[in-house]
């Protein structure tokens, strides 16, 4: 058998075949190579795009923040009186706190006030100018559009963010007058009531104190309407007497704070066929703009309202009252103004006494008296609030009403007083005003567990009608004569002392605490402090 041998590679085949392969190898090892520098390129091509949306979304997410704070610090500071200068400072302040070191003042930047409407679908939108209820703070700031490209190239980028807040003043309520019931105020507000509403009511001190304890706000009483949904709405309609107390018979139902001796008391009220009496609610609570929809929220004394809003319904007619001495005393009232409970931001809101005329009758068998009391509104205007240590400072400016206080016949104020039929004749006119006085309150917090506050210098005008009868502004007559009656004054004045006394207890025991129940005090004035609210916790508009 013959075999064939197969030839072997050479040793120089072997080579060439060795050296093909590394060049292969190395061919592949240059490809991968690029490809990896291509990748690691794209990656960090991506990176720095990643890095650098991330940065611009921060920045303008801290531009907006600037913003949004800009604009709810700023609506705290559109109150009445609107100065564009203060409201851009305090958006500046804001925003300088925040880190932001541009100006507000500076185009692009601005600080706009005006108003917001509402389109279709809902959609909110801000309007430039009109009677400013918010405001709009827009915001730039100038940054590298890359860190890698930008830094490079030098170019810059401008973020921008904007912020629409509603005005959001700090708001508070308050009155002229105290309200403290005890069994003679309880005696004097059945009398006035009686007397108003030409029906009997007999509501025991528990009661009254409940209805003086007690608070409603206007969101309170829109929670019970049924005709009416704004706070606008509700101080605008036409209702009568008998729909607002059942209104407030209705809120004291559903408050969880009221007593119970208050809601039998609203419900009594209520319950009385008052004749169909008109009145506006916005004639007792004078709510300043641009705080309506904020007020509405803050609590109103449920006594004032009602007393208040008998008043208003009553007219300016005078009304004889059942407070005086049967065959001795009679005493009338007319009431010329309503008084007006106050809620709203510092800078125009005030609150207004009723402007009154009291008549007194006094029968003495040798004397025929009338003592008349025209006094006018009292006025105090909200001046401050403000945050302090601990507490919230609120500062109202008191004015007093002008007070003239005129004792002669029981018919007619102008003429003389006759005594021992027309042996002697008395006649006093006395002007009683005073300067403004500004009262300064300082409410721990929580506020609602330290209202409400009263503050101010209380008057009696029965010390007033003792030193007048001793004083140089009376005049005396005497059988018809000035000069005799300037001769006798001397030896008339045992007589005109007792006068004076009997005249000052009058006043004491029935003017006196009448004139308090309607706020009033001759020659000064007494403010209640019901609530006060800082606000500034409202939603952005826009």
């Amino acid at each position: 058998m013959n075999v064939t041998s197969r030839a072997l590679p050479t040793r120089s085949r072997m080579n060439s075949i060795r050296a093909a392969s590394l060049a292969d190898r190395r061919r592949q090892r240059g490809a991968i190579g690029l490809f990896g520098a291509l990748t690691l390129g794209l990656a960090v091509l991506f990176t720095a795009l990643v890095v650098d949306a991330g940065r611009l979304w921060f920045l303008n997410r801290q531009l907006q923040t600037v913003a949004d704070l800009a604009a709810i610090e700023a609506g705290q500071h559109i109150a009445c009186t609107v100065d564009v200068a203060t409201v851009r400072a305090a958006a500046q302040a804001t925003a300088l706190r925040n880190g932001y070191t541009g100006n507000l003042g500076a185009a692009p930047n601005a600080v706009e006030l005006g108003t917001t409407t509402t389109g279709a679908g809902g959609v909110r939108s801000f309007v430039p100018g009109g009677n400013p209820t918010a405001v709009r703070v827009a915001v730039t700031h100038t940054v590298n559009a890359s860190i890698v490209a930008g830094g490079w190239l030098g170019r810059q980028t401008t973020l921008r963010a904007e912020a629409v807040a509603a005005a959001d003043p700090p708001v508070a309520a308050f009155r002229l007058g105290s309200t403290t019931v005890g069994v003679a105020e309880q005696g004097l507000l059945n009398g006035l009531l009686t007397a108003i509403l030409g029906r009997p009511v007999a509501l025991d001190v528990l009661s009254y104190q409940g209805l003086a304890s007690a608070q409603l706000s206007l969101y309170d009483l829109l929670k019970v309407s049924a005709d009416v949904g704004t706070v606008d709405e509700l101080l605008s309609a036409d209702v009568s007497l008998a729909e607002v107390l059942q209104l407030v018979a209705d809120a004291l139902d559903n408050s969880a704070v009221a007593s119970v001796e208050a809601k039998v008391a609203g419900h009594t009220l209520a319950g009385l066929a008052v004749s169909n009496l008109g009145l506006h609610l916005g004639d007792i609570v004078n709510v300043a703009a641009p705080a309506q929809e904020a007020a509405a929220n803050v609590g109103l004394n449920v006594l004032e309202l009602v007393t208040a809003a008998v008043m208003v319904a009553s007219g300016d007619e005078a009304v004889r009252l059942d407070l005086g001495i049967p065959g001795v005393a009679e005493i009338y009232l007319g009431i010329v103004e309503p008084p007006q409970l106050a809620v709203g931001p510092p800078g125009c809101t005030v609150a207004r006494t009723a402007q009154v005329q009291l008549s007194l009758k006094l029968d003495l068998g040798i004397a025929d008296l009338g003592l008349h009391v025209e006094v006018a509104q009292s006025e105090a205007s909200l001046e401050d609030i403000r945050r302090e240590d601990g507490a919230t400072g609120v500062d109202i400016l008191t004015t007093p009403g002008i007070a003239r206080i005129s004792l002669g016949s029981s018919d007619d104020p102008e003429a003389m007083a006759k005594i021992l039929g027309e042996v002697l004749g008395l006649g006093l006119t006395l002007k009683i005003e005073s300067d403004g006085q500004q009262l300064d309150f300082s409410v721990a917090h929580p506020v609602a567990e330290h209202l409400p506050q009263s503050e101010g210098v209380t008057s009696s005008l029965g010390d007033s009608l003792r030193n007048a009868l001793t004083g140089a502004d009376l005049r005396i007559k005497v059988l018809g004569s000035d000069l005799l009656g300037n001769i006798l004054a001397g030896i008339l004045e045992p007589v005109l002392y007792l006068l004076g006394q009997i005249l000052g207890a009058v006043g004491d025991l029935l003017l006196d605490p009448l004139l308090k129940l309607l706020g009033l005090n001759i020659g000064s004035a007494t403010v209640q402090l019901d609530d006060v609210q800082l606000r500034g916790t409202r939603q952005l508009l826009l």
